[in-house]
């Protein structure tokens, strides 16, 4: 599969998801969650990728590991 270059949209939504994210870690987590209409696909997928990276280059940063599913506690996952 050929790579592509992301459009516009996508590099927009991601560029403000990463700052948004380093400075309204709040705002980020309710924008993250939110549906965006069809129209807005790009820029949505954008904007919740910058926000994810933002968030792990903060927990790398810190130190600590990106957060796991814990098997043991959860219902999901059969034994």
């Amino acid at each position: 599969m050929a790579d592509q270059e992301p459009s516009q949209d996508y590099i927009e939504g991601f560029n403000k998801g990463y700052v948004l994210r380093e400075h309204k870690p709040d705002l980020a987590l309710s924008l993250s969650q939110t549906k965006f209409p069809e129209s807005e696909y790009e820029y949505g997928k954008g904007l919740k990728d910058g926000i994810q990276q933002k968030e792990l280059e903060l927990i790398k940063a810190k130190g600590m590991q990106a957060p796991k599913k814990d098997k043991d506690n959860d219902p999901e996952i059969e034994r």
